[in-house]
């Protein structure tokens, strides 16, 4: 059967759609507490709404967005992984919507590819099935990014408040986001600037078209004024990177795109090379038709000029926060969000040189592309660690392997004292609140001393215990840790 092109794609995105969310569900569902998801419960889930949304607690943990979504996930549904982690999952749904919305170069293949290519990355998947606020930006991010597009070629209403909306919601759930929102709008001026208008004629058009957004952004400034405030008065801008941004953050984006594959120096400076060609190339393309005042080239391509203009004002945003007020250059689960803004990037390129007789190459790269990133997915997507946060992959059955202890002991005893490792300290504390495991005490970053019950740690850290009496109860190889029952004579 002849189908359309997009009835293909629809066809294609809704079933691999489908098949992504339930493994990331059950990653959800199953996989351990983080370190950080637990800080953010057990730090910010009993405030009020006030406290959370003025960033009364201005360390950069709380995700403002997600720790209201964590909140209220547990008034509605308790306080289980899946229930806490539920916001982020259901902004995958969004973060797939949109990407559908996105991707139309006019073959179905070259869409289907670049929606797996971007919905195949565990690094970036990981983070939907997480209760951090990384997974609900990149989902209102796109949301944002389509609605700005669509207001660009119609003015409608609709579009301009959904685009306003869905980037203040990205930035509230995370910081970083608001680098793409203060692009967006430096990117609109740029278009209004552009078009065929001269003098005094262009000015009023381009005031008269900011006026529109006022309220919206007055409702944002608002919103976000006292957070942001908060967050450079406390220089809580430490992203990561020290050295530069091209040996930081674009390092490690290119890290995420190839996910976490090692590989030699000289080929991740070639792949360095290719991403930053693919943003420079058009780049040239638009400087070249806005020399020629080619205004027919911005009307036909703005979804090309906008998203190759977003990553490079995006850097330039960075690079001045790093001269201006000291913050460090984004990595890692930091910089992700730049990963999808490259994928529709690429898309919207790919759609440009399909009409330009290269579309037998295009088709193949691309695909070829596509594979590889289905193949990583397969071999590499772990239903227990969650990148990053790798270490406290086994938290959760070394709490359940400690209640099967207590048990097994007689339940008449005094309350355990559980000794960690420092790191392991909110996720076990999480586990001892969410389950009610009022037989253990509360746990402490404090050294590990003999009147320790119980040890958790990383099993190098064994040499601690070298003069005690004790037993193991069980080793855990994936992240490398030891439950150890301390015998007190």
């Amino acid at each position: 059967m002849n189908l359309p092109h997009r009835k293909l794609f629809a066809l294609g995105t809704l079933l691999a759609g489908a098949i992504l969310f339930v493994l990331v569900f059950v990653k959800a569902r199953n996989s351990s507490f983080t370190h950080d998801e637990s800080f953010s419960y057990l730090q910010y889930c009993g405030q009020s709404f006030s406290e959370i949304i003025s960033f009364s607690d201005w360390y950069t943990n709380n995700h403002i967005l997600n720790s209201l979504g964590m909140k209220y996930a547990e008034l509605g549904f308790g306080n289980s992984e899946l229930a806490l982690r539920l916001p982020n999952l259901l902004l995958l749904l969004v973060f797939m919507y949109y990407a559908y919305r996105l991707f139309n170069t006019g073959s179905w293949l070259a869409d289907m590819a670049l929606f797996l290519i971007l919905c195949t990355n565990c690094l970036l998947m990981n983070l939907f099935g997480m209760a951090r606020g990384y997974g609900l930006s990149c989902g209102f991010m796109m949301m944002s990014l389509y609605h700005f597009l669509e207001y660009t070629k119609t003015t409608r209403v609709k579009h301009l408040a959904l685009f306003h909306i869905a980037a203040m919601l990205a930035s509230l759930s995370s910081f970083t986001l608001l680098t793409f929102y203060a692009s967006a709008m430096i990117i609109y001026n740029i278009l209004l600037f552009i078009q065929d208008a001269d003098g005094q004629k262009r000015m009023r058009m381009i005031w008269r078209s900011n006026l529109r957004h006022l309220p919206f952004l007055l409702l944002s400034a608002g919103v976000l004024y006292e957070p942001v405030r908060r967050l450079v008065s406390y220089s809580a801008l430490d992203f990561g990177g020290k050295e530069g941004f091209y040996s930081d953050t674009v390092y490690e984006l290119v890290f995420y795109i190839m996910q976490s594959w090692k590989m030699p120096v000289f080929a991740m400076f070639i792949l360095k090379l290719f991403f930053t060609l693919v943003v420079l190339v058009p780049l040239g393309i638009i400087i070249m038709n806005a020399l020629r005042r080619n205004t027919a080239f911005f009307s036909e391509n703005k979804g090309l000029v906008v998203t190759t203009l977003l990553p490079v004002i995006i850097s330039l945003i960075i690079v001045l926060q790093h001269i201006i007020l000291g913050a460090d250059y984004p990595v890692g689960r930091f910089s992700i969000f730049l990963f999808p803004l490259l994928v529709v990037q690429i898309g919207f390129f790919v759609k440009y040189l399909l009409t330009k007789r290269f579309r037998v190459f295009m088709l193949s790269f691309i695909t070829s592309a596509m594979f590889i990133s289905v193949l990583s997915f397969a071999l590499l997507f772990d239903f227990r660690k969650n990148a990053e946060w790798w270490y406290d992959s086994d938290t959760k059955d070394a709490m359940q392997g400690l209640r099967t202890e207590y048990h097994a002991s007689g339940k008449d005893k005094k309350p355990y004292k559980l000794c960690v490792s420092p790191i392991f300290e909110p996720t076990v504390n999480f586990y001892r609140v969410t389950k009610e495991y009022n037989w253990l005490q509360p746990v402490t970053r404090n050294p590990i001393d003999s009147a320790c019950d119980y040890v958790y740690m990383f099993e190098k850290e064994i040499n601690l215990l070298n003069n005690w009496n004790y037993t193991v109860v069980k080793r855990f190889p994936g992240s490398g840790t030891i439950l150890v029952r301390v015998n007190h004579r």
